[in-house]
């Protein structure tokens, strides 16, 4: 996927907007907004193995027809570290809190007795102002609420849906002679619909469909020379002209649809794997096209469980190496612990590699 920013990028130049800079930011933020997305955001438990959670049942799964028929109370948070080898930390912070419909018996309709919602709270932040592979110094941050929903329909199917009523982001770009201040907002109709068929006990499959719509509002400017002053000749110098700043906007539409399996073969080991398949559209605010990519990805991986007590992971999640493990403190507390070798490949043109390591907590009544 490491094409997916190249020729983003080339696109964004070659565009309609007014100034290389400007498309440059617009384009960064849009390719970064394919993996900062908390719709497409595994939890720390599927990213120790690779990310592939389709297939998989319960919260651990980002599918929302995982949580269907899920019958405890659960809380999940989340802490997670971006180390870019060109560019600042970035920080990532999230909660998840999951309830079972309280009154299971209040609406006549059986299937509803099975309804699952999850609500999410999730910040990214970057730390400081290093430069990057683009020659400038980034600052981004972003705020995301999100829900799901997830029944069974029968015994071995379930169906989901996902909402990101609201995510707003901000990216600043700053080089020499130019900084850029962008602003994004996710669109009330960015969802999220899924499935997840269980024909035997030890085999399931999963799909679902991501679509997200972003509106992005960059403000450019372009500063003036610093004036060189000759003491021999001050009354002859010409005064430098002032900053010169414009606006542009982009829209983005991220569409994903991807389908996994998760197979048991014998007891305390599991195997998962997903292929997603989707693109990212961008009209910039001429209403001309500057990118149009299609992107694909493998995740895959294992679980071992060595005891009671203690699981293992190894996968891999697009193009990088994946590992974990969990500590089950008892049946209602877990520690989960992820790392991920070459984290966000296809940002490799932006922040170099990439390193991503993620504790969570979970608890459950």
């Amino acid at each position: 996927m490491k094409k997916l920013f190249l020729g983003m990028a080339l696109l964004a130049a070659a565009g309609m907007l007014a100034d290389s800079a400007l498309a440059q930011g617009i384009g960064t933020a849009g390719v970064m907004r394919d993996e900062f997305a908390l719709g497409l955001t595994p939890s720390i438990k599927s990213l120790g193995m690779g990310g592939a959670y389709l297939g998989l049942r319960g919260p651990r799964s980002m599918n929302p027809a995982a949580l269907g028929g899920y019958e405890r109370i659960e809380g999940t948070l989340t802490y997670g570290l971006y180390d870019h080898q060109d560019g600042p930390l970035g920080h990532r912070g999230r909660l998840d809190v999951v309830l079972p419909n309280p009154f299971p018996n209040l609406i006549p309709l059986e299937m509803l007795e099975t309804a699952v919602a999850r609500f999410m709270v999730d910040g990214v932040i970057s730390d400081g102002n290093e430069p990057t592979r683009l020659g400038s110094t980034i600052d981004y941050d972003s705020t995301t609420l999100g829900m799901q929903s997830g029944i069974k329909v029968m015994d071995w199917l379930n169906i989901g849906f996902g909402a990101y009523p609201f995510e707003s982001a901000d990216v600043i770009l700053e080089g020499p002679d130019y900084i850029l201040d962008g602003e994004g907002f996710s669109q009330f109709f960015s969802q999220q619909i899924g499935f997840l068929v269980t024909p035997h006990e030890r085999f399931s499959i999963g799909g679902e469909f991501v679509y997200i719509k972003d509106r992005m509002e960059a403000k450019f400017t372009h500063r003036a020379p610093t004036p060189v002053v000759n003491p021999e000749s001050i009354a002859a110098m010409v005064p430098a002209p002032g900053d010169v700043t414009e606006s542009g906007r982009a829209y983005y539409h991220i569409r994903y649809f991807a389908i996994g399996a998760a197979f048991e073969p014998i007891d305390g080991t599991l195997l998962a794997l997903d292929y997603w398949y989707g693109e990212i559209n961008g009209l910039n605010r001429w209403g001309f096209p500057y990118t149009d990519i299609d992107v694909s990805r493998w995740n895959f991986g294992a679980e071992q469980k060595l005891c009671d007590y203690f699981y293992v992971r190894a996968g891999s999640n697009n193009e990088g190496v994946t590992a974990g493990f969990t500590v089950r403190v008892n049946d209602d507390f877990d520690i989960d612990y992820a790392y991920a070798y070459g984290f966000l490949a296809d940002k490799d043109a932006i922040f170099g590699r990439t390193d991503f390591h993620g504790i969570s907590a979970t608890y459950r009544f």
